[in-house]
C-alpha cells in the first residue's frame, strides 16, 4: 500500500512542476511578443496581445 502512495506522491509532484512549466513558458511567449511589437504603432491585429498581457 504505501508504494501506491508514494506513486501518488510522485504523480502529483510532476504534474505541479508541469503546470509551472506551462505557465512559465506562457510568459516568456507574451514577453517575446511584447518585446517584437516595441518599434511598431497601434494596429487592431494587436489587440489580442493587448488582452492576453491584461489577463
Amino acid at each position: 500500500m504505501s508504494e501506491k502512495i508514494e506513486l501518488y506522491k510522485q504523480h502529483t509532484q510532476k504534474q505541479e512542476n508541469y503546470a509551472y512549466y506551462l505557465i512559465a513558458l506562457s510568459v516568456a511567449a507574451l514577453g517575446y511578443a511584447t518585446h517584437q511589437t516595441q518599434d511598431k504603432g497601434f494596429v487592431w491585429s494587436m489587440v489580442p496581445l493587448g488582452l492576453a498581457v491584461l489577463f
